[in-house]
């Protein structure tokens, strides 16, 4: 099945609608979401659209998205402790998450 094909506009055009590219496409599918919805309401995408500025308005109007990490995403866990300036003791602070690798014996069967 193929939905349709789009060519990417170019940077002065872009330019000219006062948007980004990561902006213009998450405007676009959110045009275009009555017809996506039809089919799913899942999205997936590339880490280059891992922002959010492309999640939150697509998460905004009813889309999930599935997407990989950025290579400069920063993840931790917020404390609540009181914040401690000395920077020798600033790992204290956030706790690394641990990614869990999925394989198939962890997919539930489905039949």
């Amino acid at each position: 099945m193929i939905l349709g094909s789009l060519q990417t506009l170019e940077n002065a055009t872009l330019e000219g609608c006062e948007k980004n590219l990561v902006d213009w496409y998450s405007s676009y599918l959110i045009s275009i979401q009555k017809h996506l919805k039809s089919i799913s309401g899942t999205v997936v995408c590339d880490a280059f659209f891992s922002k959010e500025t492309f999640i939150k308005p697509l998460y905004d109007n009813g889309f999930h998205v599935i997407s990989c990490f950025r290579n400069d995403a920063i993840l931790f866990y917020p404390t609540l402790e009181n914040r401690i300036v000395n920077a020798d003791v600033q790992n204290c602070m956030t706790e690394r998450l641990a990614l869990k690798i999925w394989t198939l014996q962890d997919v539930p069967s489905t039949k």
